[in-house]
């Protein structure tokens, strides 16, 4: 086996090969096994983590899957005067993004746009132009 040995030491590439046999065996074995549910640390590893870690951040459940639409409107709602994008001196907060998209998408929309086909957006690069696009 080769490997950098500016990066790595022996012990910490037979650690990664062992981890990798380990999500490769519990695939083997479960092909539709969700890949963040196979543990990567083993036993002395976890013990390890429990001694030095916070365990119970460790297992606690994943929170919900949230979309980017949703996390953007939670800044603007929480937060609508903090910068959004800079770009060459200048900002966007994130209620001037939020209507600025919105302004783009209603006209888009008057013009035929939906959500299909996919529609392809190209502008110079300024904050105005180019951060409507997210939104359509």
């Amino acid at each position: 086996m080769e490997f950098r040995t500016d990066v790595f030491d022996a012990a910490s590439i037979h650690a990664l090969i062992e981890r990798w046999q380990r999500v490769v065996m519990a695939l083997s074995a479960d092909p539709t096994r969700r890949l963040s549910s196979i543990d990567l640390l083993d036993e002395a590893e976890l013990a390890r983590l429990a001694e030095i870690g916070n365990r119970a951040a460790l297992t606690a459940p994943a929170p919900p899957p949230v979309s980017i639409p949703e996390l953007f409107a939670t800044q603007v709602a929480g937060n609508p005067n903090a910068p959004a994008l800079t770009c060459r001196g200048r900002s966007l907060t994130y209620q001037e993004l939020d209507a600025a998209a919105n302004r783009l998408a209603h006209l888009l929309a008057a013009h035929g746009a939906g959500r299909e086909p996919m529609w392809r957006c190209c502008f110079p690069v300024q904050p105005r132009r180019s951060s409507q696009c997210w939104r359509c």
